[in-house]
């Protein structure tokens, strides 16, 4: 049966922005607590700010807020139109610093490469919310049985078919299929989850190597 990473409960892997590492956070032979391969930082975008550099005001898990700084390495560039506000920007494996705007210092992260930052369209609560979903339906999945629950009515068989777009949920049939599209979001969600960089965050703890976002 598979397993996915859970984001809410998860603060090792998926810390809110005080549980994670801190410039001043160091141990004795000068590296990081933090052991993992990868971690992820989730924030709300709330506002977008273009002078000096390009700057995410966001809310973390714990409503904390914090800046999202991009300072990119070499000529790459970044397009402001792929961050809105209401959306929710991932971070990997950053750390938090503290630097000024104009007269006031921020708490924030900087992002030096784009492959370390992703925007996904939907509010934290409602990414939270898909994969507090996602890991309960697999949980009901039984793997000896061979049968799984559809992802609309709850009827469980081994005969349901896929969801052509995330390749998570199973269903009865269309029916089913567009009850769970009108009712259950999976609308939107289908288009979050089938994207390959959110298949890559639900499988983050397993991950041995850094990860990095795909375009």
């Amino acid at each position: 049966m598979p397993t996915y990473d859970e984001f809410v409960e998860e603060i090792f892997y998926f810390p809110s922005f005080l549980q994670g590492d801190d410039e001043f956070d160091v141990a004795e032979d000068r590296s990081t607590y933090r052991d993992t391969a990868n971690w992820c930082l989730f924030g709300e975008i709330i506002t977008v700010k273009t002078i000096p550099r390009l700057t995410l005001v966001c809310r973390d898990k714990k409503d904390w807020i914090f800046h999202v700084r991009f300072d990119l390495d070499g000529d790459a560039q970044v397009e402001r139109r792929r961050f809105m506000p209401g959306h929710t920007v991932a971070v990997l494996n950053t750390i938090a610093k503290r630097f000024l705007d104009g007269t006031y210092w921020m708490e924030g992260v900087y992002v030096k490469k784009l492959e370390n930052c992703r925007d996904f369209p939907m509010e934290l609560s409602e990414l939270f919310q898909m994969n507090t979903e996602l890991v309960k339906y697999t949980d009901g999945i039984d793997k000896q049985k061979d049968t799984r629950p559809c992802g609309a009515c709850g009827k469980e068989g081994q005969e349901l078919k896929k969801c052509g777009g995330c390749g998570y949920y199973y269903y009865c049939d269309a029916a089913c299929q567009k009850t769970a599209w009108k009712r259950k979001n999976h609308k939107n969600e289908c288009k979050v989850l089938k994207d390959p960089n959110m298949k890559m965050l639900l499988n983050l703890k397993a991950a041995t190597e850094p990860l990095r976002f795909t375009n």
